[in-house]
């Protein structure tokens, strides 16, 4: 089986990223949407609306510094050094679930990022709108990224790599604007939308059965504000949008 090694700069204490691995409440604010413990050394993350559930046992643990895990078939090891977080990821098995993995922890990684950077200590509030089509994640990723095909459902404008900023003119009026968080080709994006209290918009797909994929719009909100309900309106708008898109045969 694969290991896979990802690490990420994080501008805070490390007792802060230890917490968030370590706490229930502070893995809820970019990790899983609940969390609790079930006793012991053991804890269980919750993603509501995806109806998903992960146990989580904690192996090993040296405080501040490395933190060994088990979920499922998988094995996490998580070292701590000011400034640097490293991971490694155990027990992928095939390259297109290697390469999912990747993606999705690039993603979660980000969001820690973001969270402990710009909103250490605020409880999140997580919006999610999902669909299934049958399109392979190299689709998805056209409509989260090309200038024209991003046109079609959300705004005008384009998404770049990691790090760059990004501006978009959406459809139903308004914008959204700040930094590419994270960006996998072919895969998954996550945004900061500085222009909306710095929330969070990840673009991400996840294998079905038979040849589907779920289609994922997720948004993280650390801060209430006045526009969130219309917020949540556009953004729901544009998702049924992209869903009749991807519906036209052209789109496959």
């Amino acid at each position: 089986m694969d290991t896979i090694e990802l690490q990420e700069q994080i501008v805070a204490p490390v007792a802060w990223v230890w917490q968030a691995w370590t706490s229930p409440v502070e893995l809820s604010r970019w990790q899983a949407d609940s969390a609790r413990s079930l006793g012991g050394s053991r804890l269980l993350l919750s993603w509501p609306k995806l109806g998903a559930k992960l146990e989580v046992e904690v192996l090993a643990r040296d405080p501040m510094r490395h933190l060994q895990l088990r979920a499922a078939h998988y094995e996490l090891d998580v070292r701590l050094e000011p400034g640097l977080l490293r991971l490694e990821h155990h027990g992928t098995g095939s390259a297109e679930e290697a390469a999912g993995v990747t993606a999705a922890w690039r993603t979660s990684l980000a969001l820690l990022k973001h969270y402990l950077e710009r909103h250490h200590g605020r409880e999140r509030r997580v919006l999610w709108f999902a669909r299934t089509a049958r399109l392979p994640s190299e689709t998805a990723h056209v409509f989260f990224s090309d200038p024209a095909a991003l046109a079609s459902w959300l705004g005008q404008g384009a998404i770049g790599p990691a790090g760059s900023a990004y501006h978009l003119e959406l459809l139903d009026g308004g914008e959204l604007s700040g930094r590419v968080l994270a960006h996998t080709e072919g895969r998954d994006i996550a945004l900061s939308c500085e222009n909306h209290n710095d929330s969070a918009l990840v673009f991400r797909t996840l294998p079905q059965p038979r040849g589907q994929r779920h289609i994922l719009l997720m948004w993280s909100r650390w801060d209430a504000h006045e526009s969130a309900e219309t917020d949540e309106t556009l953004l729901r708008a544009a998702f049924e949008r992209l869903g009749r898109v991807l519906e036209r045969p052209a789109s496959a």
